[in-house]
Parts: structure tokens; sequence; C-alpha cells
């Protein structure tokens, strides 16, 4: 899968009355995973009543290694249970652009040219993704 820059994986969970429970797996398996290697770390989005787990990788090529490995099938099953078999696969997504903080930032670019760009400051523009569908998890 050979590509360069960060990638995002989105993985959609739907967990009724049980959102506590799946928040408390996802604590657990991130405890797990830290320190994998090119997981730069994670996040739990609430989306109405679904749950996204959001992923970031330092390249698509550390997110496969990682996919591939039969451990990580053991290390993330307990949120399995929590998919619907109408969710969408997991969603793998490159970064090619974005802005904040008034300024463009370009993916790859160095760090004088993100100097205009707030650290924890919201994104004010659009954030495009060029996506690519697999079931990796």
């Amino acid at each position: 899968m050979t590509a360069t820059g960060r990638v995002r994986v989105l993985v959609w969970h739907r967990p009724g009355e049980r959102a506590d429970e799946l928040a408390a797996q996802y604590h657990r398996i991130s405890r797990a995973m830290a320190g994998t290697p090119g997981l730069l770390g994670n996040e739990l989005w609430e989306c109405g009543d679904q749950r996204v787990v959001m992923s970031e990788w330092a390249d698509a090529d550390a997110f496969d290694r990682w996919a591939r490995d039969a451990a990580q099938h053991r290390v993330t099953a307990s949120l399995r249970e929590y998919r619907a078999p109408d969710d969408p696969p997991a969603l793998l997504c490159r970064v090619v652009d974005r802005e904040g903080a008034g300024r463009n930032v370009r993916e790859g670019a160095g760090e004088s040219d993100r100097e205009g760009a707030r650290e924890g400051a919201p994104e004010s523009g659009r954030e495009a993704a060029d996506a690519v569908r697999g079931d990796h998890v």
C-alpha cells in the first residue's frame, strides 16, 4: 500500500445503551497500543448514536503493518461487538490539505510554513481527504 504522509483510520461503532462500556474498552485498548510503531494517537468521537474511533498513523505503511499483525486482532477484539453489520468498513484517509487559524497548512510542509497555525486552534476551513476503503480492523 505504499503511501507517504499521515493517514487517519475511521471505524464506526453503535454502542446503544453501552456507550460507557465502549469508552472503557477504547481507553483500555489505547493504553495497550501505546508505543505501537507509527501510531501517532487516536480519538473517540460521538456522532449521534454512533461512536467513531479515529486513529492517526505516520503513514499508510505503518498502519498496514499493524493491521496485518495477528496480535492486533486480539488487542482490538472487544470493540468488534459494537459494530453493526451495516456499518461501513474501516476507512483509511490521507490528509492532503487543511486550513486552520486562517492559514492553509499543507501536509508535509516545513515548520516555517506552519508558523501561522496555532496549536489546538479549531480548524476554520476545509479538510480534504483522499479515501480508500479497507476493512483492516
